[in-house]
Order: structure tokens, then C-alpha cells, then sequence
């Protein structure tokens, strides 16, 4: 059976037990997860989070922008890959793992 429950972290890395998250996710105990905070940040290029399925990692970044610029520059960025996305093209800003 699928989990229909979700997780988001976009506290502290140390509050979720990545490898339990990682064995939930696999086992489909969580329908899917994301990341914003890693223990350790940066996350490792081997760690087993990069390959598992249903879990989003984003580079801390999901929180309150402080600046406006900094807000229209992302918001932009989005918007252009939700763009790419739709249509088949690469996507910009990729983080290599």
C-alpha cells in the first residue's frame, strides 16, 4: 500500500533520520518528501538521498526571500523551467549531484 502522506523539511536537517526517510520513501510508506536542509549541508554527491525516488532537494533556498530582487530573479528562473519543462527543453540551474 501507497502512503498517502507527505513530508517537508525546511527546518533543521538534524530533525528528520534521513536513512529512515530514504527506507519509508523506497518501502512507499510516504507518498513523497522534500528537502531544503540536509545533515550535512552541503549534501554529499554519494548520498543516498540524490538517488532516491519521490524526494525533491532543493539547495536551502525554500524559505523567505529578504530581498524583492532576490524574489523576481527566482520566481523568473521558475517560471522559465516550468516553461522548459512543458515543452521538452532543458531545464536551467540544474544541481549537479
Amino acid at each position: 500500500m501507497h502512503g498517502a502522506s507527505s513530508l517537508v523539511n525546511a527546518g533543521r536537517g538534524d530533525l528528520v533520520d534521513q536513512e529512515a526517510l530514504c527506507e519509508g520513501l523506497d518501502a512507499g510508506h510516504l507518498a513523497g518528501a522534500a528537502l531544503d536542509v540536509t545533515t550535512p549541508e552541503p549534501l554529499p554527491e554519494g548520498s543516498r538521498l540524490w538517488s532516491t525516488r519521490n524526494l525533491v532537494v532543493t539547495p536551502h533556498v525554500g524559505g523567505f526571500f529578504h530581498l524583492p530582487v532576490t524574489r523576481e530573479y527566482v520566481v523568473r528562473i521558475a517560471l522559465d523551467n516550468v516553461a522548459r519543462y512543458r515543452d521538452g527543453r532543458p531545464l536551467r540551474n540544474v544541481v549537479a549531484r
